[in-house]
Formats: structure tokens, sequence, C-alpha cells
């Protein structure tokens, strides 16, 4: 009686060494999985720092001014070239509207335009308008702008971002191309092609209206 009870419990404790062995590995296992995970995330979050701090960088020293606002059109970026732009610091507008860069006369037409690039799923688009693109200054005076925006969804939000850049130099520089080829460098009087294009468009329009020259 006693050999067959010895067998009986030696498989019976050789059956739970095996349900101990089996959870022993099981729990090992799942500390492997979660030790991979973690070192992923771990990975993932380093790439995506990398990422953030360079992306960072290129928005700090970009030449061209750069903002971004949310869906009600608060300020939620404001990069150095903005400031030197616009005469603020970026603590000064975050928060603020958008509003107070753009002159008041076409405040309410970029507020539509806003609306209809939400509304059309486009993501990026370059701003025009019949009219010159005008920015206003701190101090209330205005500068001729060229500028694109383009729309990415964070966290089922839409930010929108205007890149921007003050045209003035080139416009004075267009200006003085064109007065220089219709005036005499020395007089600043209108020379010979300013006066044939005047001479021109009043026979075209003597002409139209049938009167003489």
């Amino acid at each position: 009686l006693v050999l067959p009870r010895m067998v009986v419990f030696v498989g019976l404790a050789l059956a739970i060494l095996g349900v101990i062995n089996y959870f022993q590995r099981q729990v090992a296992l799942q500390q492997r999985r979660l030790q991979d995970e973690i070192t992923r995330r771990q990975k993932v979050e380093a790439v995506l720092e990398e990422n953030s701090t360079r992306l960072a960088g290129i928005i700090d020293t970009a030449m061209d001014a750069i903002i971004s606002v949310d869906a009600r059109q608060r300020i939620s970026l404001f990069n150095p070239t903005a400031e030197q732009m616009f005469g603020y610091t970026a603590r000064e507008v975050l928060g603020q509207p958008i509003d107070c860069l753009i002159p008041a006369r076409f405040r309410q037409t970029h507020a539509g335009h806003m609306r209809q690039f939400g509304e059309t799923g486009e993501s990026f688009r370059k701003v025009t308008s019949l009219s010159e693109l005008s920015a206003l200054r701190r101090d209330g005076s205005e500068f001729p702008i060229e500028a694109s925006i383009s729309r990415t969804e964070v966290a089922g939000e839409y930010i929108f971002t205007v890149i921007m850049r003050d045209i003035s130099e080139r416009k004075h520089a267009q200006a003085r191309i064109e007065f220089l080829a219709h005036h005499d460098v020395l007089t600043g009087l209108p020379n010979r092609v300013l006066l044939r294009d005047r001479f021109d468009h009043a026979r075209s329009f003597a002409e139209r209206s049938k009167a003489n020259v």
C-alpha cells in the first residue's frame, strides 16, 4: 500500500510542479512582452521628441513668419520671425484672436476665407486676393504680404498654420524699377517711353470716343 501511495504522491507533485512551471513560463513570457512594449514605446517617444525638437528648430529659424491658430482663430504658435515682423512677442499674442494682425477692413473677408477653407477639405492653399494682401503691425502700420495656409488635425481639432512673407522691399524695388523705366534718372521728369505710352493711351481713347487728340 505504501508504494502505490508514494507513486500517487509523486505523480501529484510532478503535476503540481508542471502547472507551476507552466505559469512561471507564462509570467516570464508576459514580462518579456511587457518589456518589449515598453522598449518600443520608449523608442517611439524618443523619435517623436527628436522630430519635435527638429521641427521647433526649423520653426524658430525660419525666415518667414509662421503663425498657427485653432478652430476659434486663437493664436497658438507665433515664431520669432513673426515677432520681428509684427512687433509683438509670442507671449503677448498667444491665445489672442488673429484679428489683431489683420487690418480692420479685411477681417470679415478673412473670416469667410478661413471658414470656406475649413469646409473644402483641402490641406494646403496659397492665399490669393484680387487686391493686395496686407497685414497689421503692432504700431498700426500696414505692410504687403504673401501667404499660404495649411490645415492639420490634432486630437480631433483642426489647426490652421499660415506662413507669410513681408514683400515690402520687393514692392519698393518694383516701384523703383517702374519709375526708372519711365523717368529720366537725373531730372526725374517723364522720359520718351512714358510720354509715348501716354500718347498711345490718349490716341486709343480718342479713337474709341471718336475724338481728336
